[in-house]
């Protein structure tokens, strides 16, 4: 920029000098023309500060996506309180999306309550020792209480981790009906035996809960696991 100035000073300097040489030969009077106040040139370290200034315009109004990403990121964010609760909200929702979508899928296979009569017979005594010796918290501890919460298991809003447990505890109770009553054919309808419809509920609660540490990682979530190693 200062060299610019300089040859541009010279050049206006000799257009001057020219013109002063043809009025003297023309026999006019030769007029001094006032030079324009010439703006002082910046010095190296403001023409500097002048080209930062812009360039940094430039990248405010066209900031690439890697970099409106690193400086707009939660963690920089002043409103730590604020990025805390939003996190927590979202935590939650999607705690409840993956309840609400176990729920409807364990639900399914809930058997007709007549079935579910059918193998509570068979409940009495393996439940009472398992009640006596090893007793399963959020389980069932008796043969009317695994027929009482039948209707409770078919709500929209049923705590989905005690709708696991009641089905877990179902399907061990298939297991325990005898092969020679033919029960695991005539109770499951929709089973051909009874250990598909222990297959059915072992993975279904696998692949709903137990895959997913934030529901596994409650008191709830832990009694229920404990009701799937016992199956």
């Amino acid at each position: 920029m200062p060299k610019r100035v300089a040859v541009l000073e010279l050049e206006v300097a000799s257009l001057r000098k020219a013109v002063r040489g043809i009025q003297s030969k023309l026999g006019y009077q030769a007029v001094d023309i006032e030079a324009a106040p010439v703006q002082p040139s910046a010095s190296p370290a403001e023409d500097e500060s002048e080209e930062d200034s812009d360039a940094s315009d430039v990248l405010t109004t066209e900031q690439p996506s890697h970099l409106r990403s690193l400086f707009q990121n939660d963690w920089l964010s002043a409103d730590v309180g604020g990025q805390d609760e939003q996190l927590q909200d979202r935590r939650a929702k999607a705690v409840a999306h993956l309840l609400n979508t176990a729920r409807e899928t364990l639900q399914k296979l809930i058997p007709s309550k007549e079935d579910v009569f059918s193998m509570a017979k068979t409940a009495s005594k393996w439940l009472d020792l398992v009640a006596a010796i090893l007793a399963q918290p959020f389980g069932i501890n008796s043969q009317q209480e695994l027929i009482d919460s039948y209707d409770d298991m078919l709500k929209p809003d049923v705590d989905t981790m005690t709708l696991a447990a009641w089905l877990l505890d179902l399907a061990v109770t298939v297991q325990q009906e005898p092969e020679a009553h033919g029960s695991p054919a005539t109770s499951l309808k929709r089973f051909h035996r009874g250990s598909d419809f222990c297959r059915a509920v072992s993975e279904a609660v696998e692949t709903t809960l137990i895959s997913h540490d934030r529901l596994l990682g409650t008191i709830k979530g832990l009694g229920m696991a404990m009701h799937l190693l016992r199956l």
